[in-house]
């Protein structure tokens, strides 16, 4: 019996827009991830969860981030952590921080 071989690849950009103060994680790669939980902890917001049944490709979540951080007055740490699966249902994750 061939084994089916999986092909996918997501990889996951952030983005600060520092006008309204909303922290981004989006789907940058060619494949869709689904059953996806992406975990934020950042500067005054503490942990915040986000659960999507798929991202689609350059579409994302959004966190928000107090006054403090609108407009450049403060930059906020950021980690996360995105967890989803592959369409043949393969577990997988990455994580990061903002800045670099």
């Amino acid at each position: 019996m061939a084994r089916a071989v999986e092909r996918h690849h997501v990889e996951w950009g952030p983005h600060f827009d520092w006008e309204p103060g909303h922290f981004y994680l989006v789907n940058q790669g060619p494949d869709v991830p689904r059953n996806v939980r992406i975990t934020v902890t950042g500067t005054l917001i503490g942990r915040v969860e986000h659960r999507e049944d798929e991202i689609p490709v350059e579409m994302g979540v959004r966190t928000d981030f107090p006054e403090q951080f609108q407009n450049g007055a403060g930059v906020p740490t950021v980690r996360w952590r995105a967890e989803w699966t592959t369409d043949l249902g393969t577990l997988q994750s990455e994580t990061g921080s903002w800045p670099d």
